[in-house]
């Protein structure tokens, strides 16, 4: 069931995304800093500018995640009743299992 929402999920995100390269063929350009100059379909500029916010975004999330596994590791360190476990996430703070 899952795999179905993600097929139609994914089918709708891309009938959205033919829909507004046909609807938007118009070219736009870009003016940036130094006298840089870019010409080019609105599609491009969109899809670049969602590419770059997925890539930043991905990047704040792999800190936030590899700053998460470091201080795991240290109270596993710290609390040997952690270690051994298959399962970490159902260890529970000041348990008596």
């Amino acid at each position: 069931m899952k795999k179905f929402f993600y097929f139609l999920l994914f089918l709708f995100l891309s009938v959205l995304g033919v829909t507004f390269t046909i609807q938007n063929p118009q070219d736009v350009v870009v003016q940036y800093y130094l006298g840089f100059t870019w010409r080019g379909p609105l599609v491009i500029l969109v899809s670049a500018s969602l590419a770059i916010g997925i890539v930043i975004g991905s990047l704040a999330g792999l800190a936030k995640n590899l700053r998460l596994r470091r201080r795991y590791s240290r109270l596993a360190k710290a609390n040997p009743a952690v270690t051994g476990r298959k399962n970490h996430s159902t260890v529970v703070a000041n348990s008596k299992t």
